[in-house]
């Protein structure tokens, strides 16, 4: 093979590629372009707004070592992913384990206390053929 032909051959080949590369970008910058914009479509719709951080409790601030974006996002319309973690993992689950704690369930989450609903209802229920009305009552005291 002539040499100037394998020179062809082999720009025709850079050539290619260079091109598939930059029609990967575009695609990939496409996406990347699409994903922000749905993100932030779908989390303003919702009209989450972040307490104030003047308005935040000294626990809300101090809670973990991560919350302190809570006062960073304070006042501020959620619209991006980073801002939904802040709000789930600091704000979300702070005032989850609390509601937990209080309701005497200290170390339940969300889905556990969707179990332990449940199990409570089945008691309530079984109370109520046995016509034991007073364990009803106290288990639908836990209940509530």
């Amino acid at each position: 093979m002539k040499r100037r032909t394998l020179d062809i051959i082999l720009a025709g080949g850079g050539l290619v590629v260079a091109v598939l590369i930059l029609a990967l970008g575009f695609a990939i910058n496409s996406q990347y372009s699409f994903a922000q914009n749905y993100v932030k479509e779908e989390l303003s719709a919702q009209k989450i707004t972040f307490t104030a951080a003047d308005k935040l409790t000294d626990e809300e601030k101090n809670w973990k070592a991560g919350s302190a974006c809570l006062v960073t996002y304070g006042g501020q319309l959620m619209q991006t992913g980073p801002q939904a973690e802040c709000y789930a993992k600091y704000y979300i689950a702070l005032h989850m384990e609390n509601a937990a704690e209080s309701a005497g369930f200290p170390g339940a989450t969300y889905a556990t206390l969707g179990t332990t609903r449940t199990d409570l209802s089945a008691q309530i229920t079984a109370a109520k053929a046995k016509n034991d009305t007073a364990g009803a009552a106290d288990l639908q005291k836990k209940l509530d």
